[in-house]
């Protein structure tokens, strides 16, 4: 039996939203967590959206996106400790790539 990958997206504005919409529809699992509650959004499109962090679902998680602007990227990346992003894709969806990918060389 296959098992649908579980997503985390970390950043749940409209980028965030528009990336679980479309993931949702392809039967990815996905869980959302923002700084702002957007629980009711993400019920309407079949997301499962978790306040405060996705900590709890670290072992879990097969990929996470994160979703967040360039100025709180690295804030948001170091706010998790390192064990939580081992054995998972990491995906950026920052317009830049140099810096987000110097940074996750750095931390991660």
């Amino acid at each position: 039996m296959k098992k649908n990958l579980d997503v985390g997206i970390i950043g749940f504005g409209r980028f965030g939203q528009f990336i679980a919409k479309q993931m949702v529809n392809y039967g990815f699992n996905i869980y959302a967590t923002n700084r702002s509650n957007y629980y009711e959004i993400a019920n309407k499109i079949g997301v499962n959206f978790i306040e405060d962090s996705l900590l709890k679902l670290e072992k879990k998680l097969d990929i996470i996106i994160i979703s967040v602007s360039i100025n709180s990227f690295e804030k948001i990346l170091k706010s998790y400790p390192i064990e939580f992003w081992k054995n998972k894709i990491i995906v950026d969806v920052l317009s830049v790539k140099i810096y987000p990918q110097k940074i996750l060389k750095e931390y991660l």
